[in-house]
């Protein structure tokens, strides 16, 4: 397997109102340009170009969701495989088993 890298570029502040499309709700804009909502669900892709990992609640690190992308899947090569090159990897389901 190969690590995946996150982005290491912070965030930028979001300004404005936030629409969910599920079911009509507006986010609103909380001090300092941040958005308050809620988060319906969580899906963690632990190989990158997998499939997801649904997740009731997941912990959340410094660099993002725990385990998001941490691996990937590479040729003899070691070149990173893709859904692009290889569409077959999106039907590969990784389970995560939190103890």
């Amino acid at each position: 397997y190969s690590h995946a890298e996150h982005d290491k570029a912070p965030l930028p502040a979001y300004s404005g109102t936030v629409q969910d499309v599920s079911n009509g709700a507006n986010g609103t804009e909380a001090e300092g340009g941040l958005v308050q909502g809620e988060v319906q669900e969580v899906y963690v892709y632990p190989i990158k170009s997998c499939g997801a990992h649904e997740c009731g609640s997941w912990p959340l690190t410094a660099k993002g969701l725990l385990y998001d992308r941490l691996w990937t899947l590479v040729d003899v090569e070691g070149s990173a495989l893709t859904q692009k090159n290889e569409p077959g990897l999106a039907r590969i389901r990784p389970t995560l088993l939190r103890g």
